[in-house]
């Protein structure tokens, strides 16, 4: 999979503690846009996106997921476990 990414502070802009997004490109071609958002405060969400569809998850976890344990994370929604 080849992957692009950025990532930046944001501290007070929108509330927000972090705003972290990178693509993947799956070997059938699909790209699948991941995002990390939220705070410590009031938990994170973590979202995938692809085609069109966007799928989240909101957890009230003050620990920061890593972006392979996101990624992780979807695969294992995307399989049904």
């Amino acid at each position: 999979m080849r992957s692009s990414s950025s990532a930046a502070i944001a501290g007070d802009f929108g509330g927000l503690e972090m705003i972290d997004s990178w693509t993947r490109k799956s070997a059938n071609g699909k790209t699948v846009t991941f995002k990390i958002e939220g705070d410590r405060k009031s938990g994170f969400v973590y979202s995938a996106g692809m085609d069109g569809r966007d799928t989240k998850e909101i957890t009230g976890s003050v620990k920061v997921l890593t972006r392979e344990d996101v990624e992780t994370m979807f695969a294992n929604y995307v399989a049904g476990n």
